[in-house]
């Protein structure tokens, strides 16, 4: 017996992609049965988009970029919007993503993580110590907390040309992928600690 389609997600103005605004109204939105009430001056990008969970059967899933900028983390302003623009304000942006419900494999990751790290040899910088993962191409970093569920992966992109660091996270059961510019991971700690508030701070619990 097939299992049930997801109830559609919801967005509660008219989706827009890649338009940053200074209009601190608040967006409802409802995404994987969870409720986020996000003020429109931190988000890029709010949109629907269709999720199939076989080749007919599909939902709607609300895909989501929020934008803000290191240290202050606030939305945009009269004089930082435009860093809320792709491609601007590379080594201050902090840029946070939904991924799709299908692509939530964050313990699978960190488990593998945890397990490479109890053979790594490389001594530990800001906290972190780097381990090598089969399964990717970039420079990880771990943080393993007090257990799995308070670890925090950290991918980063080797070279020059965008040196980003990624941080996936699962909040109430959504997964959110977070990224910055490799120069601010001295900073991780604090980057974490502060999008882990500002997600607090949008959410207002579960779709009755």
């Amino acid at each position: 017996m097939s299992r049930p389609l997801p109830k559609n997600d919801s967005i509660s103005v008219v989706q827009f992609r890649g338009v940053p605004s200074l209009s601190t109204e608040p967006v409802d939105i409802e995404r994987g049965g969870e409720r986020f009430r996000i003020p429109r001056n931190y988000l890029e990008t709010a949109v629907l988009e269709k999720e199939y969970v076989n080749v007919k059967d599909a939902f709607e899933s609300a895909a989501l970029t929020i934008v803000t900028t290191f240290p202050e983390f606030a939305g945009a302003t009269e004089t930082s919007i435009h860093c809320f623009k792709l491609g601007e304000c590379r080594g201050s942006k902090v840029t946070i993503d939904t991924l799709s419900p299908q692509e939530n494999t964050i313990r699978t990751r960190v488990e593998e993580a945890i397990a490479a790290a109890d053979k790594s040899e490389t001594p530990a910088q800001n906290g972190l110590v780097e381990v090598h993962l089969k399964s990717s191409f970039l420079d990880v970093y771990l943080w393993r907390g007090a257990d799995i569920s308070d670890a925090i992966l950290i991918e980063c992109m080797k070279g020059s040309a965008a040196p980003y660091c990624y941080v996936r996270v699962n909040f109430h059961g959504v997964p959110f992928l977070y990224e910055y510019d490799r120069s601010l991971l001295p900073y991780w700690r604090t980057i974490h600690d502060r999008i882990s508030q500002l997600l607090n701070s949008f959410y207002q619990g579960a779709v009755p």
